[in-house]
């Protein structure tokens, strides 16, 4: 499993790479949430949005605003 992750990182770089771990808290909720029948808190889903759309910022799914810098 090490191997595959470090290879992961070779070809995506370390920080697309963590993102990666942050997704799967997100998943495992959701499928504690589906399969065990949990209870999801507001909390858990807020949190889920916020992990979600992070790793989409930081893997590039969400264009960024471009700003115009005006020359002096």
């Amino acid at each position: 499993m090490y191997i595959l992750y470090f290879r992961l990182v070779a070809g995506v770089g370390a920080t697309k790479a963590i993102s990666v771990e942050f997704a799967v808290t997100a998943v495992a909720v959701l499928v504690g949430s589906c399969l065990l029948h949990e209870r999801l808190s507001a909390e858990q889903l807020l949190g889920t949005a916020v992990i979600v759309y992070s790793c989409s910022l930081v893997l590039g799914l969400v264009p960024r605003r471009r700003t115009h810098s005006r020359a002096a």
